[in-house]
């Protein structure tokens, strides 16, 4: 975050490691969102379960590869601070809920965010039209 001066006012580091494999086409999945609202400043991402827990200080971190096993996780930047939210439900037992990074929308008039989630229950997965609209 700068000022209107150019000065540094905050800044924030999200640790992630994705790698695609197995010439699956995950790339859409893979990236990451920032949406800037009135109400505040969003990291969207999907990440393995097991990272989704840890601070920022700690190093080993699974590397995702197949986004079938990953959660979307939000990252709302508040004065110098990481919240975590999940937009789409909290990770559960072999179940995920993962989002189309790569195609979404935010409307600033409707203060809502739109994209396409998968809803992932055992093997069985379906597609979905999600929208978040910010507090």
């Amino acid at each position: 975050m700068f000022s209107d001066t150019g000065a540094e006012i905050s800044g924030y580091a999200i640790k992630k490691l994705q790698q695609e494999t197995h010439g699956v086409d995950n790339a859409q999945f893979m990236s990451y969102d920032y949406i800037s609202t009135s109400k505040g400043n969003y990291i969207l991402f999907n990440d393995a379960v097991s990272n989704i827990g840890k601070g920022e200080d700690e190093s080993k971190r699974r590397k995702v590869s197949a986004v079938s096993l990953t959660n979307s996780v939000g990252y709302r930047l508040n004065n110098n601070n990481l919240e975590r939210v999940f937009f789409f439900g909290e990770p559960t037992d072999n179940s995920s809920i993962f989002s189309y990074t790569s195609g979404t929308d935010y409307n600033e008039s409707a203060n809502t965010y739109a994209t396409v989630i998968i809803e992932r229950n055992g093997r069985k997965k379906e597609a979905r039209l999600a929208w978040v609209t910010f507090d």
